[in-house]
């Protein structure tokens, strides 16, 4: 049987990003690769790579291992023979002597050759390949079918009319959807999910829950075994500075009938005169300067973050059934811990690095665990209940589970991107607040504004536009007066879709984008370039891991990368 949990001595660089935690959400999905392009594949490499459970191959029977060809992708299905495809070979070709001419060593689809070499990656990771008659032919019930069992799916370069029917489908069934598309210079990538949980989105300087501002009583006590007065200069200047700032804060409060600072000028006081004063030395006591940067712990509340309080706001009893997430019973458990201890959340459990001997640190670490320890038994008798009342096994939440959701109640979120649907037609409840997003984000273009990568995915969509109405993509004649009747109805497109998006009137559109930008793009003939294909595919495979192990916020929605200038930006549709 397949292990789910890898070696840690093979992925040991990668486990310092996402730990054994995301390691083994990793090796438990499976990935479902739509197309097989250069985007496509670069795309499920970089996640083969690092220990996905399986993926799945699709492709049209159509698109065979090429033997020759120019890299455009074929306009009428989503095939092409792709030899700007580095990862997929030409066939080989040998000479029959027997019958006096060439014949085809092997005749392969592209989807069985690239399952085969993605397999060769990594040997923890099972792939799978199978081809359909055509993409376009398949309805949302066919696409239903089909992705209900994968964790994510990834559409590599298809066309508009495909992507609608996927799009709907990963929609209904809650299945994350990445959209890769390398098109010339211009790549993109688009995240589609209806709701996902991060339970770590690991933020930048998170500050430590310390509760030195509201001590627990195992902490008080700890603190109160501390006498300065008794210590020698070595032991002075080794004292954590939690216990610095608490015995500093109980000054303050016994001067100040137990409140605490809440102005600049009390707040400067607090720490010139009651946490550096307590210094012996301050030049050569690096903890008391520690308690002097970080004074603020002292005064201020660790807060709910308000995208947390919002999912509180929302969960309720009513609200929980059998078939809940177990991120839902969770948040409703911590609401009712919440109410029971006047607006407190459980402790973490965590301290950061500090100046200290290793003593007192090893103490002051052991009371903020077993206070943690004790919060986190609470939550699993809440878990545990909020489980019953619905008649639901209590095994429905782990305590693997519960104790990760504990160590990160301020840094749990939820996203919730738009459809494509509703991108590709301007509509949604919310289309009025991403427009005017979308018109702030063209207050501050780039240098120069004609690269501002917005610009060219509204030309890249106008030309999938025209592929959606002629089922071929502008640029297929090469003639002139053909190639120019093209770039004149993308800027048809180009036109109708600046209007649809409320963007006719955004300085850097009006001034900025031009007929030379439909050109370039017609030019392009949906050509597709590794090296563009090769960013795009590190991007989205990014996001990927994202999304399957919880951690770290993934983009909402669109990444735009404009090749010709090496610039990017994210915008939300």
């Amino acid at each position: 049987k397949k292990p789910t949990m890898a070696t840690a001595n093979k992925y040991d660089r990668q486990l310092r990003l996402w730990g054994t935690n995301g390691q083994k959400k990793l090796s438990e999905s499976s990935i479902l690769l739509i197309g097989s392009s250069s985007v496509g594949t670069e795309t499920v490499k970089n996640l083969v790579l690092p220990g996905i459970g399986s993926f799945h191959v699709l492709d049209e029977a159509s698109n065979m291992q090429p033997t020759c060809g120019s890299g455009h992708k074929d306009s009428t299905t989503t095939s092409d023979n792709r030899t700007s495809n580095f990862f997929i070979p030409t066939m080989n070709v040998v000479e029959d002597d027997s019958a006096g001419s060439t014949s085809m060593l092997v005749d392969k689809s592209c989807a069985e050759v690239t399952c085969e070499l993605l397999e060769e990656l990594n040997d923890d990771v099972k792939g799978s390949f199978a081809t359909v008659p055509s993409f376009v032919d398949m309805t949302m019930g066919d696409f239903e079918s089909l992705v209900k069992d994968y964790s994510l799916v990834v559409a590599a370069d298809l066309p508009l009319p495909v992507l609608r029917n996927l799009g709907k489908a990963c929609w209904s069934k809650n299945v994350h959807l990445i959209s890769a598309k390398s098109y010339g210079f211009i790549g993109t990538c688009r995240i589609q999910t209806a709701r996902h949980d991060i339970v770590e989105s690991r933020p930048d300087g998170s500050v430590p829950d310390l509760r030195i501002w509201k001590p627990f009583p195992e902490l008080v006590e700890l603190c109160n075994k501390y006498d300065f007065s008794r210590m020698d200069d070595m032991e002075h200047s080794h004292v954590p500075y939690v216990i610095i700032l608490m015995k500093a804060m109980e000054r303050w409060k016994s001067d100040n009938n137990d409140a605490v600072p809440t102005t600049f000028a009390d707040k400067e006081k607090f720490k010139n005169e009651f946490v550096k004063a307590m210094s012996r030395n301050f030049a050569n006591e690096v903890n008391f300067e520690e308690a002097v940067r970080d004074a603020y712990l002292a005064y201020s509340a660790h807060d709910i973050p308000w995208e947390v309080q919002e999912l509180l706001d929302n969960v309720s009893s009513e609200s929980i059934s059998s078939s809940s997430r177990s991120f839902d019973v969770m948040l409703l458990a911590l609401k009712n811990f919440i109410a029971d201890h006047g607006g407190d959340v459980p402790l973490n459990g965590t301290i950061p690095d500090m100046t200290s001997a290793t003593d007192p640190y090893v103490a002051l670490q052991e009371v903020y665990h077993k206070k943690a320890a004790k919060d986190l038994a609470e939550m699993r008798t809440n878990v545990d209940a909020v489980l019953t009342a619905v008649g639901s096994a209590t095994s429905a939440v782990s305590d693997e589970e519960l104790s990760t959701f504990c160590k990160n109640i301020f840094n749990t979120q939820v996203l919730k991107t738009r459809n494509i649907e509703d991108e590709l037609t301007c509509s949604g409840i919310d289309y009025e607040e991403v427009k005017g997003e979308l018109i702030m984000s063209t207050m501050e273009p780039c240098d120069p504004p004609v690269h501002t990568p917005l610009l060219w995915f509204l030309v890249m969509r106008a030309c999938e536009q025209f592929q959606e109405k002629h089922g071929v993509y502008p640029g297929s004649d090469c003639r002139e007066l053909a190639l120019s009747s093209d770039v004149e109805e993308v800027m048809k497109h180009l036109e109708r879709l600046v209007n649809c998006m409320g963007l006719s009137e955004c300085d850097v559109v009006t001034s900025s984008l031009s007929k030379d930008h439909a050109i370039e793009m017609v030019r392009c003939f949906n050509a597709e370039l590794h090296n563009i294909a090769s960013v795009i595919g590190g991007v989205a495979s990014q996001e990927a891991v994202k999304l399957i192990t919880n951690q770290y916020v993934p983009l909402d929605n669109t990444y735009v990368f404009n090749g010709i200038a090496s610039i990017a930006a994210v915008y939300k549709f």
